[in-house]
């Protein structure tokens, strides 16, 4: 583990500037975990700008969501239940991210009839059905509430991107890369539904080719 950490960190930072930079996150929006081991994560801290984070700043947790050690003067992500939960549902997943893409959040608090019709058109493209598969909706819960937590565990056991109403998505993945890569390919999916939805309202110019 001791070996494991420093790069765990340095990754870690790493995934927090290009959210940032790719504004998948803005402020001090989203957050990130990975397992250090067995029993314990790494999770950013609350708070932080996670374009700007530094390695020493991460905390770890065990895995049930205790803090690794009560002399941190950094408090976890106010997200650590959903985390956890993941971590709980899924052994193979190794990283979760959450974050706040403009397309992807503002699709996820669209009208159940707009979310279902956009996860069926999702799920024609390659790209989506190779690398991410189901992508599960839930309702609106309290940001960091154990309600929320429970909503995601339950639809996480098929799903490895759970869109949130009013509150972005959060992806697992094998490794870190995985759920970002995961995490962009919805956000890109979801400019390509709208797109294609304004495309089909052009009006008939009544040219024929």
């Amino acid at each position: 583990m001791q070996n494991r950490e420093p790069n765990l960190r340095k990754e870690i930072v790493q995934i927090g500037k290009l959210l940032y930079q790719k504004d998948l996150i803005v402020a001090t929006d989203g957050n990130i975990s990975a397992r250090l081991s067995k029993y314990l994560i790494l999770i950013t801290p609350a708070g932080f700008c996670k374009g700007r984070l530094r390695q020493h700043e991460m905390v770890r947790m065990s895995i049930e969501g205790k803090p690794f050690s009560i002399q941190s003067k950094f408090k976890p992500s106010s997200e650590y239940q959903v985390h956890m939960a993941i971590y709980h549902k899924r052994s193979e997943i190794n990283a979760v991210i959450h974050a706040h893409p403009v397309y992807t959040t503002a699709l996820a608090s669209a009208e159940d009839k707009i979310k279902i019709t956009a996860k069926d058109w999702f799920l024609k493209l390659p790209e989506i059905q190779k690398t991410i598969g189901k992508i599960a909706v839930i309702g609106d819960y309290p940001p960091g509430s154990k309600e929320l937590a429970e909503a995601v565990a339950e639809e996480i056991a098929e799903s490895n991107v759970v869109l949130m109403a009013n509150h972005g998505a959060v992806v697992g993945g094998e490794e870190l890369t995985q759920a970002l890569y995961r995490l962009e390919r919805v956000e890109l999916a979801a400019k390509l539904y709208l797109l294609s939805e304004l495309f089909n309202k052009i009006p008939d110019s009544g040219i024929k080719s």
